[in-house]
């Protein structure tokens, strides 16, 4: 599991997202970005960079940890499976 902010010096979260991505150990570890930006486009931007959910700032502690446990139990599902 990776909580991955988007504003990081150096390198953003959306293109260090697609350098994890680009490991094949980390296919399939869960990325959910935890930001202050919440409008569509961002959103958007975080699917297409590989990210599996985007929390909004500021954080619910039962919503991390709702979706924490929910990414983390699907990641260990066999491939192709699908909880919906």
């Amino acid at each position: 599991m990776i909580l991955l902010d988007i504003q990081m010096p150096e390198l953003d979260g959306f293109e260090f997202c697609k350098k994890v991505r680009a490991w094949p150990q980390y296919s399939r570890t869960p990325i959910i970005f935890v930001t202050g930006q919440d409008d569509f486009e961002t959103r958007i931007h975080s699917v297409l960079s590989g990210g599996d959910d985007l929390i909004a700032k500021p954080v619910f502690p039962i919503e991390l940890l709702v979706k924490v446990v929910t990414h983390l139990l699907r990641s260990r599902l066999p491939a192709g499976w699908n909880l919906t």
